[in-house]
């Protein structure tokens, strides 16, 4: 899952008390899942994360998909020739801004975990209010519902220029993105906490600082300069 644990790499073992926070989250989720929890991963191309949790023990009939482009998911199965393992109904093609979509209706106010890695910088700031506000219609309405997963981070919160950057669909500058730092992101939840009657706690960390850099004399590649960085959130309500 985007909690760094798919992939250790992506663990900041730099810092053991975040990685064991992270590591513990993971366990929790598993045991939730495991005892009949229903996981679902918002954007997940191929669905990678997902298969991670059917593979260390979920059954695969918890676990649910979404993605805005049906095809990614029979790429994913061509890839993890998994057919037979987890339905070819759990991965649903839907639009995760509109709420009419009656892909995810089903789902709504059933989920234990979302998790969605990679996903959240591609939306304006005010459509991120309204993806946070959608997560939670999906959840259960109940103490201890998770969001988990990372964006793309800076040091300094707000609108970047990204070199390849492509905006949501709906629209926006294709050339930036709303980017958050821990103080930023927190202050996002606050604020659709509020406007929704909910009260979440907010574990988040800017990690990775410098990947994918070109360097002083070089254009930097992608985005990741040294300002940046990678958002890592667990998020519970409280």
């Amino acid at each position: 899952m985007d909690l760094g644990v798919s992939s250790d790499d992506l663990i900041p073992h730099a810092n053991p008390a975040v990685a064991n926070i992270i590591k513990s989250s993971y366990g929790t989720i598993l045991q939730k899942l495991k005892s009949g929890g229903k996981f679902l991963d918002v954007g997940c191309m191929f669905a990678q994360d997902t298969r991670k949790l059917v593979y260390d023990g979920v059954p695969a009939e918890n676990v649910y998909g979404t993605d805005l482009h049906n095809e990614y998911f029979q790429y994913g199965y061509k890839l993890f020739k998994d057919e037979n393992i987890i339905p070819m109904d759990h991965f649903i093609a839907a639009d995760i801004l509109d709420e009419t979509d009656p892909g995810l209706k089903p789902l709504e106010g059933k989920i234990d975990v979302l998790n969605n890695g990679q996903f959240l910088h591609v939306f304006p700031l005010e459509e991120q209010k309204i993806v946070l506000k959608r997560f939670i219609k999906l959840l259960k309405p109940e103490k201890g519902v998770m969001v988990t997963g990372r964006c793309a981070g800076h040091e300094d919160a707000g609108s970047h220029v990204m070199g390849v950057a492509k905006a949501t669909v709906k629209g926006g500058d294709a050339t930036k993105i709303d980017e958050h730092n821990a103080e930023s992101f927190k202050k996002l939840w606050v604020e659709v906490g509020e406007e929704t009657g909910t009260s979440w706690d907010v574990n988040v960390w800017l990690l990775q600082f410098g990947l994918h850099t070109g360097g002083d004399d070089k254009p930097a590649n992608w985005h990741r300069a040294k300002e940046n960085g990678v958002l890592s959130f667990i998020v519970t309500r409280q």
